[in-house]
């Protein structure tokens, strides 16, 4: 069976180095592998031209699309562009950019009527198993759990996994060999040591999705890929490490230590880029100490106003160990980096100066400003909290959110 999984971002105007690997979906090959072996032939994409081009040459038995808030466009009309030339190729979304009101779940499928199913949280186990039911019987009440679909008027579901608290039976894509194509290729190195994060903030869905809990990754796992990707990614500059709150779990200085070896033993990468936990302080400094040059520390707070902290359901790091951590990074000869989102539900043009001139005084260097984005699933974005706070929304472009993409004649 060939199937074509695609993590689509535009690509029209950038070059691979500032592109990400497509992890995400190599979980979901490498789970896929595991349970169905060579019965299934598995190609990843990132670039939209690739998969037109792919599509065109030979028709997939299924496609499946990371569904984000930054593609969900570019989804839609190379989708309809997969419909248009193979009518009968099974089309899967899966990923966060999905509400949980059923109403808006409806709505989504309507727009992105080329969709066949929705994939509900993780996507590796839900994938396989539409694998063998594409396979075997065709019929919805034999679906996997953590499906979403759409017959006309009507929107149908299947049951949700439980979130496990250690992942065990996900093999990893870089051992593997799966995203070594990605990463000769000089795209930026993804590491995802854990799964979820533990706060409510109603702006993000990343605590929603997991239930607010973590999951785990093997330490053993972890370590053989940090050690396999400065292997084969050589020359990278940037690494990233996607974890939520790093620093939070005491086996992260293991992990940071790990990432030292392979900076002391290459060169590279040049700088790490990581979000620390809020209020583990020492484990931070420690990560820091280890780290050192290599550390992009982003101190994220969104706003300093109590009130607003109190509405989003956020605690912030203390003003103290900012101020401890911005100096501690200085010393290691690192700038400093925090966020701030404008506008979220309580906030006021004097308040955000106020969030402003605060950071400026505890010594930040670099301070993103982000506009709110009403993301799919969030409670800010529910209905409720709309009419509360009479939120005027809009729709904005993004820089580099462009591309033409044109298939084979």
């Amino acid at each position: 069976m060939k199937i074509y999984l695609a993590d689509l971002v535009h690509t029209y105007s950038v070059s691979n180095n500032s592109l990400l690997v497509p992890l995400n979906i190599g979980y979901i090959k490498a789970y896929a592998k595991q349970e169905h072996g060579d019965s299934v032939d598995i190609k990843l994409f990132k670039h939209p031209k690739k998969l037109l081009e792919e599509v065109y040459n030979e028709k997939p038995a299924i496609v499946g699309l990371s569904n984000y808030g930054w593609n969900e466009q570019l989804n839609l009309k190379i989708g309809q562009k997969i419909r248009e030339m193979h009518p009968e190729t099974l089309i899967v979304m899966g990923g966060p950019n999905i509400d949980s009101e059923s109403k808006y779940r409806l709505e989504f499928l309507k727009k992105h009527n080329y969709a066949d199913l929705l994939v509900i949280d993780g996507g590796e186990e839900p994938l396989s198993g539409i694998i063998s039911w594409l396979r075997d019987t065709r019929d919805t009440s034999q679906l996997p759990n953590n499906i979403v679909w759409r017959e006309e008027e009507r929107l149908f579901s299947t049951d949700l996994n439980p979130v496990k608290k250690k992942i065990e039976n996900i093999p990893s894509p870089y051992l593997s060999g799966y995203l070594d194509e990605f990463l000769k290729a000089g795209f930026v190195p993804l590491l995802e040591t854990n799964r979820g994060c533990p706060f409510r903030c109603t702006f993000c869905g990343w605590g929603a999705a997991a239930k607010n809990k973590i999951t785990r990754f093997s330490i053993d796992t972890v370590l053989k890929e940090i050690s396999y990707v400065g292997k084969i990614a050589k020359g990278a500059r940037n690494w990233i490490i996607c974890d939520a709150n790093f620093g939070m779990l005491p086996r992260d200085i293991e992990i940071a230590k790990e990432i030292r070896k392979v900076k002391d033993e290459t060169g590279y990468p040049y700088k790490c880029h990581l979000w620390l936990a809020k209020n583990v302080t020492e484990r931070n400094f420690q990560v820091a100490d280890i780290l050192s040059e290599m550390i992009v520390p982003v101190m994220a707070v969104q706003s300093l106003d109590d009130e607003v902290l109190k509405i989003i359901k956020r605690d912030n790091i203390s003003k103290e160990s900012y101020i401890e951590y911005n100096d501690k990074f200085k010393k290691i000869g690192t700038e400093t980096f925090s966020e701030l989102i404008v506008p979220l539900p309580g906030e006021t043009l004097e308040t955000h100066k106020n969030s402003l001139k605060s950071l400026f005084n505890y010594g930040c260097d670099i301070i993103f400003s982000h506009n709110l984005r009403m993301l799919a699933g969030t409670e800010v974005n529910s209905d409720k909290t709309r009419k509360i706070y009479q939120f005027r929304t809009r729709y904005r472009l993004i820089h580099g959110d462009a591309g033409i993409y044109k298939c084979p004649d």
